[in-house]
Order: C-alpha cells, then structure tokens, then sequence
C-alpha cells in the first residue's frame, strides 16, 4: 500500500497579502505596457535600452519583447474584468503561455545590465555626466515585475471580487502614469528644425553644468555641437552662448563660467571668435529668450534656432514664443549613447507647468524694470551707485571706489576717475566676474593730458581716434587704455569684502549680473567725487 503525501496548496489570493499582491503586480502591468507601446510607436528604446551592438537583430529583439510584454497581462492577470459593473479580478486566460512569454524579458534583463555596465565605464572615462543609470531603474522594475507575475501564476485561483477604493486607486494610477510617460516620451521627442536649407541668423546653446575643471560637460558640450555643426553647413551665420556663471563653493573654490565653457568647445572646433556672441546672464531659460530678442534688435537679426538637450527644447520654444520670437529648435546628438534621466524629465515637465500657469516666474530684471533711458551715477565718497531711468532714481547700489580720492590723473595713481562716460564693452570672461568697461580716458582727459605734458600729441590722437571706433575689439581698446593717463576702468564684481580698487568701481557680483542685463553699450555714467 502506498501512502501519498497531501498535496501542496499554493497559498491563494483571498488574502491580505493576495490583494496586495494582485494591486503591485496590476500597477507594474499598467507600467509595462505603456513603456512597450511608447517605445514601440515612437521607435526610442534608446531613451532607456541599448542594442546598438546587436545591429538588425536589436530591433527584432525589441518588437517581440514590445509584443509579448503587451500580451502578459491579458493571460496572466490579474486582470480588472467588468471593471465599471461588478469589477473582479480574473486569474488570466493562459498561465502556461504567460510563463513561456517572459523569456525575451530575462533576455532584456541581461541587456539592461550590460547597458549599465557600459554606462558607469562611460562615467569612468569622463564620455557621460553623472546620474543615475536609468537601466538598471528600469531592470530593477521588470524583474520585480517578471517575480511577481511568476509568484501570481502560481498562487491564482478563482475570480474574487474587489472593493471600491481598490477601483478608484487603480483608476488614478493608471491615468497618472499614463500623462507622465505620454510627457516624458513627448519632451523627448519634440523638435522644431528649420526648412530644408534655410539659413538662419542665429543659433542660441543653452547653458547647462559645468566640470569643477571649468570644462563644459558632456551634455553642454553636445548642446553646443549642434550649434557649431549649423555654422560649419552654413545654415547659421553666427551663435550666441548664453548661460550663467556660478559662484565658487567649498567644493569647487573656482567660479564656473558656462560661457566660456561653451567658448573653448567652438574655438576647439575651428570656429571662428567673430562668429561668437556672450550672453553672461542666462540665468534660467526665460532670462536667455529675452536676452536673445533684446540682442536680436540690436543687430537686427530676424531667425532664430534654439541648440539643447531634447527634453529642454519645448520649454525653451515656449519661452521664446513668450519674449516674441518664432524660434526654431534642434536637439543635441550625443556622441555616445546617453540614457535618458528620470529627474531632468520630471523637473522639466514641472517647469513646463509653472511657466504656463505663471507667465512672470523667473521674469528678467530688464523686462520687470523697463528702463527706457538707464543712466548711472556713481558717488564715491558715499560709496553708491545710482540707477536712473531718465530723472527718475531706480536702484542704489552699495560700491566701492579708487584707494585715494580725487580725479585719476595718471597710470597707477589707484584714483577712479570723475566726469561723464559711457559704458562702451561688456565683458563676459572678465576676471572680476562680469563687467562694464567705461571709455576713459575720454576727450576732456586726453586734452589735460595734453596740456599738462603726460601724453604726446601722437598719444592724444590715438585715444581720440579709439574714441571714435569700435571699442568692443581688443585692439581699439589697447588704443585708448593703454598710454600714460591709464586706463581699463571698469564697473565689475568682487566688490563684497574689499576696502578699495586699484581705479575701477566694484560691486557685488549679484549686482553687477543684474546691470549687465539692463544696460546697453553706450549707457552714460556719471562719477562724483
């Protein structure tokens, strides 16, 4: 006589611990699937996957792995059948089928896995910016999906009933997530190219992180590529670099200039420093479309093309439609392959929302003021300096001046100089953060100059003819600053903390971001004594 032992039971899913299980397993299903289909219609595995290396067969791979990841759930549940009358969860239609279908996705683990490996080799060679690897969120997220499914084949049972709370959380899941991965995939894929062949006026890189090195990362040196590679085609006529410049921290003592970060990979790439133009306080992306239509008048420049990661170029096309301008838009192509990343997207699509909802959140100061005639006084024994829009005071500003007081006479005498000037450079790479360069010594000092026997009639007229020129090129500027009288007075940063200059006017680096944006070359300054 043989004695059988009782069969096994496999728990069921009566349970608390079955009803949990059948809510995770049902949201990773939700998940699952909108991740195939998405990737699948849009045809960008590569935001998260991979195969380049498995050439043709890497695509075929990613159909069927689309294809059965899609059929899991109908045959293996727990699916919410009569979902709007008498909702149950059903135990599937095909168990033994399910568990055949999720081959390919341990397939798609290894992949996932090797493609994170490569990735962090990526990080260890300076080819990627540091983040989090998306494929191993993402394989993390299909094995616990591939356990839980084989843990529900093998406990299911009859069709049990669910309640309605369980109804509505599955309602506002699958709704959530489905507006936040149609998001994602959508500012992934947005662009806006120009017509075959059209020239542009001007290409526009967004500012982005800098190395503690001050070379440009691995993102902003691909965003700027799709502005040099526009120029070498002759598609665009010139480029504008617009970002900020971080102060230094106990980290990285050195400030970070995205300017000349973006600078150094267009010289790299062969071209040409006429062809460049500095916006310093693009701040945030609002602030570089404005800048960019105020700059745009000025030269009257009439096209525009906005160079930036994919998933930045909506936002950044709202805002320039938002500063008046019809921008077009491309998307950097990165060098090596470049996941994409959960906390940009995220903070991207908040950012969508905020500048739709709040259409003065991050306003530059240059619109919020709108000077129409800015003039600067400067007070040097009170140590300020005055904003003006006409006759009308705007802003003081605390500053510091020239160690000894009076009128500058000569070279090295650390006097600032006292008269009316203009602001005739704006320096973008200065060394005291940003600043305004004045066209001292002007007219009047070149003739005391004269008369009391510091300069040459030879020097006078050099600085009378570098007042009359273009004081934006280096070499006219060596004309006028460089004789006797001295020269190379500037408004700059790096005010805060010291007692005097050796001449110029400083400021708080704060401050000086914010007249660099609101005062054009040929803003007139008076300095008082």
């Amino acid at each position: 006589m043989t004695i059988r032992a009782p069969a096994v039971q496999a728990p069921g899913l009566q349970g608390r611990s079955g009803q949990r299980l059948r809510l995770t397993l049902w949201a990773l299903h939700v998940w699952v699937v909108l991740l195939a289909l998405l990737s699948l219609i849009t045809d960008r595995f590569n935001l998260w996957l991979d195969m380049r290396a498995l050439g043709a067969a890497g695509k075929l791979f990613a159909i069927l792995w689309a294809a059965t990841a899609t059929t899991i759930p109908f045959l293996a549940g727990p699916r919410l059948t009569r979902f709007f009358r008498h909702p149950r969860w059903s135990p599937g239609l095909a168990p033994h089928i399910a568990r055949l279908l999720l081959w390919p996705t341990y397939f798609l683990l290894a992949c996932l896995l090797a493609d994170t490996a490569c990735y962090i080799d990526l990080l260890l060679h300076q080819k990627a910016d540091l983040q989090f690897p998306l494929p191993f969120l993402i394989a993390i997220l299909l094995a616990l999906w591939a356990l839980l499914t084989r843990e529900y084949l093998r406990r299911q049972s009859e069709t049990t009933k669910i309640d309605a709370p369980t109804r509505l959380l599955a309602t506002l899941w699958t709704i959530s997530l489905a507006i936040f991965m149609l998001g994602a995939f959508a500012l992934h894929l947005f662009q806006r190219p120009p017509p075959p062949d059209k020239k542009i006026d001007l290409a526009v890189v967004l500012g982005g992180y800098v190395l503690p090195d001050s070379k440009a990362s691995v993102e902003l040196a691909d965003r700027t590529r799709v502005a040099i590679n526009l120029y070498k085609q002759g598609l665009v006529s010139h480029i504008l670099l617009s970002g900020g410049i971080h102060p230094p921290t106990s980290s990285h003592p050195n400030e970070r200039n995205e300017i000349t970060a973006m600078k150094n990979v267009c010289l790299a790439e062969g071209i040409p420093e006429s062809a460049l133009f500095y916006d310093p306080v693009g701040i945030n992306t609002r602030a570089t479309a404005f800048n960019t239509a105020g700059f745009m008048h000025a030269h009257g420049f009439s096209s525009v093309i906005v160079c930036s990661t994919d998933f930045h170029l909506y936002r950044t096309v709202l805002s320039f439609h938002q500063a008046g301008l019809d921008a077009y838009a491309l998307a950097a192509q990165p060098a090596d392959w470049q996941c994409a990343e959960i906390r940009d997207t995220v903070r991207e699509m908040i950012g969508i929302a905020v500048y739709k909802l709040f259409p003065h959140y991050h306003q530059p100061t240059v619109i919020s003021m709108q000077l129409k005639s800015p003039r600067l006084v400067v007070k040097k024994s009170a140590g300020t300096l005055e904003l003006f829009d006409g006759q009308r005071l705007v802003k003081t500003y605390p500053c510091i001046s020239g160690t000894h007081p009076g009128d500058k006479q000569k070279e090295g005498d650390r006097r600032t100089p006292e008269g009316t000037y203009r602001i005739v450079y704006k320096n973008p790479e200065s060394n005291f953060h940003l600043s305004l360069g004045l066209d001292y010594p002007n007219k009047k000092d070149a003739t005391r100059g004269l008369a009391d026997g510091l300069i040459t009639q030879a020097q006078y007229d050099q600085i009378t003819a570098a007042l009359a020129s273009d004081l934006s090129l280096t070499e006219n500027q060596k004309n006028l600053w460089y004789t006797p009288l001295g020269g190379e007075i500037f408004i700059h940063g790096h005010g805060t903390g010291r007692p005097d200059t050796a001449g110029c006017v400083a400021l708080d680096n704060v401050d000086i971001d914010e007249l660099y944006a609101l005062l054009p070359v040929g803003t007139p300054v008076e300095i008082q004594p």
